[in-house]
């Protein structure tokens, strides 16, 4: 059993039966004060679904909420994870090659990941927090990408 525990703000007694329903939050203003779109406990329940687990969840208003879920794993042979590594660099394709992107986001985790995901493709890309700077870049170089 894996948990997690939440010290926020809890979840109303009301709003608890549609937690794991997609793009529905408890209270809405959490999404504009802490981002969001309600819909990650929606796909976390069904990951855990279709591996053959359980999702389950306790919370206590203005206490906090433990999300837990329970799966079977089987230990796999090591071949199948080298195999699998293999694979997965093998699929990407390559008519992205050479082509650059500004990524505009002002979660800088989130920039760092899309950056890593756009590489991978072969595209050079540039992260920016918003979209004055993305102009300023675009204005100052005269395309895309500073470097």
């Amino acid at each position: 059993m894996v948990c997690v525990e939440d010290t926020g703000i809890g979840i109303p007694e009301q709003a608890q039966k549609r937690v794991f329903t997609p793009f529905m939050q408890a209270d809405s203003s959490t999404s504009r004060n802490y981002g969001g779109t309600g819909i990650g406990l929606s796909i976390s329940k069904c990951l855990v679904e279709l591996m053959g687990g359980q999702m389950n969840f306790t919370s206590r208003p203005q206490i906090g909420s433990t999300f837990s879920f329970t799966v079977e794993f089987r230990r796999c042979e090591k071949s199948a994870v080298i195999d699998l590594k293999k694979s997965l660099s093998d699929d990407l394709p390559t008519a992205f090659k050479g082509l650059k992107a500004l990524v505009v986001d002002g979660k800088p985790v989130r920039a760092a990941v899309t950056r890593y995901h756009l590489k991978r493709l072969g595209i050079q890309a540039e992260a920016v927090s918003s979209i004055r700077t993305a102009v300023a870049v675009f204005g100052k170089y005269g395309s895309l990408i500073s470097k």
